[in-house]
């Protein structure tokens, strides 16, 4: 049904936009958001993933993660609303809903 977005597609835009952080949900105990951290190291940007949240005893250090994954969290939103945000929260633009009437069909 979708586009598949590539993950050099996710780096290229996310870089281009200079991002910073990218939710992925909010935390269902304490609703602090989690999620990636894409900072220029060098000449390089990199991605990590930070899983931490306020409802938890230790702390990780965020890991590093490849575009791939980002990439990966885009192509698998099934809802056309949830997959836009996903999209844009990297840079990248949004797709165009679909007619909802095209998705039911005609009326009979």
């Amino acid at each position: 049904m979708f586009r598949q977005v590539t993950a050099k597609e996710v780096e290229a835009a996310a870089t281009a936009t200079k991002i910073q952080w990218v939710e992925n949900h909010k935390c269902g105990g304490c609703n602090m958001p989690v999620g990636w951290i894409i900072q220029l190291e060098g000449e390089a940007w990199k991605v990590y993933y930070d899983p931490n949240c306020d409802c938890v005893n230790y702390r990780s250090l965020p890991h590093e993660v490849g575009w791939q994954e980002c990439a990966d969290w885009i192509n698998v939103q099934s809802k056309p609303e949830g997959r836009n945000a996903c999209l844009t929260a990297f840079g990248l633009p949004p797709e165009p809903l679909p007619d909802q009437a095209a998705i039911e069909g005609p009326a009979v």
